[in-house]
């Protein structure tokens, strides 16, 4: 880690809200989870193991940016992370329901 980024969290640690802080520790309990998931991606020992850990990543990275809108809700953008992780939950579920169906009849129509 730089001294920079270093100083830039311990100066927004300073002021932070409890909610804040709670929030920031589940972003970092959610980007644990995601490492872990994203071993099993790299490392199952099937393809639908894989693609399952791949949905669940897709799954913890919508939390982690509706977690990330309530953080920012003080500069009032957070509508805009809210619908972000909507649209990245659909697309989400719409490229997991494609690819089991493309692995399953090795055609999409």
């Amino acid at each position: 880690m730089s001294p920079a980024l270093a100083v830039l969290i311990l100066s927004q640690v300073s002021r932070a809200t409890p909610a804040g802080v709670i929030a920031f520790g589940a972003c970092l309990v959610l980007l644990v989870g995601a490492l872990l998931l994203l071993i099993r991606a790299l490392r199952g020992p099937t393809v639908y193991d894989r693609i399952l850990a791949v949905n669940a990543l897709g799954t913890k990275t919508v939390v982690l940016v509706a977690t990330i809108g309530f953080v920012d809700t003080g500069r009032g953008s957070s509508g805009f992370f809210l619908d972000t992780s909507i649209v990245y939950a659909l697309i989400n579920f719409i490229a997991t329901i494609a690819i089991l169906k493309y692995i399953e009849y090795r055609r999409l129509n």
